[in-house]
């Protein structure tokens, strides 16, 4: 899933993911040293559901500090990250994989978010595993085969 720095002032950052073109997607978002996990229904917007209320955490920088996100899935176990420290992890199997992205939500007039080395990973396929190496969901990763191609083409 994706993985982005982010910081902002007088609104929230964050991702979304397992987005489906008029079904829904998940929203995981930071703003003032808090996070929150959200399930839209684009369906019928009266079945969203915050499946994490807001909720402080030390993790999270506020202000114009950048902000290390990251949302991993396993199945239905989602995973919230931030500067390398879990923030939670639940189950739910609502939304099956699809769009991922950035987002950013203005509480004031003015608002500047910003964004930086996002990029998105999935597990390498079982196969190509090594016995041993560590845990598939966090150390053997590699980036989508469809965008691999386009990334070698472009000079860094």
């Amino acid at each position: 899933l994706p993985i982005c720095d982010s910081g902002s002032v007088d609104g929230s950052v964050g991702m979304y993911f397992g987005s489906v073109t008029n079904v829904g997607f998940y929203d995981f978002e930071v703003a003032y040293g808090q996070f929150d996990l959200i399930r839209y229904d684009l369906t019928n917007i009266n079945n969203s559901q915050t499946l994490i209320n807001p909720t402080v955490n030390s993790a999270i920088q506020s202000g114009n500090a950048s902000n290390h996100l990251k949302a991993t899935r396993s199945g239905s176990t989602i995973t919230l990250f931030a500067n390398g420290t879990q923030l939670a992890q639940i189950s739910d199997s609502t939304l099956g994989f699809g769009f991922v992205g950035l987002a950013a939500t203005a509480f004031l007039n003015n608002f500047d978010a910003r964004f930086d080395n996002f990029y998105l990973v999935e597990a390498a396929p079982q196969h190509v595993r090594a016995s041993g190496a560590g845990p598939a969901d966090l150390e053997n990763t590699a980036p989508l085969p469809a965008l691999r191609s386009g990334w070698l083409s472009i000079p860094r």
